[in-house]
């Protein structure tokens, strides 16, 4: 997640299968994301195929956010955003694919 100083006011998500930015040997070794149950890397099917769902989404973010603590479903079709300053932003989302 970041805004890399292009756009004020909104959060973005970017959709990757990694360990942030630090390559490879952190993706594939210990890391807090592989701790939690959620993988760092694509594992090819037999075919040589990877299947990945993503969602993409803006919500709007007072100037004072201070960043993503936790995203969790906040009830049928939608998803609430926990600021570090203790925000709660809801966002409509159609998630129920990515389990699928």
């Amino acid at each position: 997640m970041s805004n890399g100083g292009r756009v004020v006011s909104v959060l973005e998500l970017e959709e990757v299968t990694a360990f942030f930015h630090y390559g490879s040997e952190a993706s594939l070794g210990s890391n807090f994301f592989r701790e939690r149950g959620f993988p760092c890397a694509c594992e090819p099917g037999p075919e040589g195929d990877i299947r990945v769902r993503i969602l993409m989404g803006l919500v709007l973010i007072e100037r004072s956010f201070a960043g993503v603590e936790d995203i969790v479903p906040a009830g049928d079709g939608a998803i609430r955003s926990r600021g570090k300053g203790g925000e709660s932003i809801d966002a409509p989302c159609r998630a129920d694919f990515l389990s699928g």
